[in-house]
């Protein structure tokens, strides 16, 4: 009887142990940045341009078929412009998205979403809110994403939208400068994301 009972406690030990060791079952895995996708839109009164920026690094972290964290880096330096099909207006639009009127990307070259709050997912929706830090400031945002699971690999993808004068990006906003007419620029960014996981 006494074997049997210390043979209890030692397998009550060893239960414990394992449990301390993977507390909350969390999964961490690194993004698979040729997968991933950041696209935006910014707009003027009469027209839209669209483009992409690339996911430099970044890491999801899941538990039990839902988000748990995360951190990704944009490489500001990547920027595109997709709807500017001459090469000259293309490059001065782009190069001026790159400079202090806009991203000021000399001095700011990565932005960086953290996920900070997470709510519960239901129907494959999960409500998130991270802090998105451009040009050195930061801000909360709020969006539901959808996650999937295949196996290991995990896809998330979200559209939400950025009033980007909260990040000091004024240029053309009528916020800040009278009489713009139809040369301003709104001052909504909307982004359309998918973050796959490797």
């Amino acid at each position: 009887m006494k074997k049997i009972i210390q043979l209890f406690v030692l397998s009550a030990v060893i239960g414990g142990l394992f449990i301390q060791a993977v507390p909350n079952a969390n999964s961490k895995a690194t993004i698979d940045i040729a997968k991933s996708t950041v696209k935006w839109v910014g707009k003027k009164i009469m027209y839209s341009h669209n483009g992409t920026v690339d996911v430099k690094s970044g890491s999801i972290i899941t538990s039990k078929g839902r988000i748990t964290g995360g951190e990704f880096i944009l490489d500001m330096n990547t920027i595109k412009c997709l709807d500017i099909e001459d090469a000259g207006k293309n490059a001065n639009l782009v190069g001026h998205l790159k400079n202090a009127d806009f991203f000021d990307v000399t001095n700011h070259p990565t932005a960086k979403l953290v996920v900070k709050k997470i709510g519960a997912i239901k129907d494959g929706v999960q409500p998130l809110t991270c802090d998105l830090t451009i040009k050195g400031i930061t801000n909360s945002v709020s969006f539901p994403a959808k996650v999937s699971f295949n196996g290991k690999i995990v896809t998330a993808t979200a559209n939400f939208s950025i009033d980007r004068t909260l990040w000091d990006i004024r240029y053309g906003s009528d916020k800040f400068v009278d009489n713009l007419g139809d040369k301003a620029i709104k001052n909504e960014i909307d982004f359309d994301v998918t973050i796959v996981s490797k």
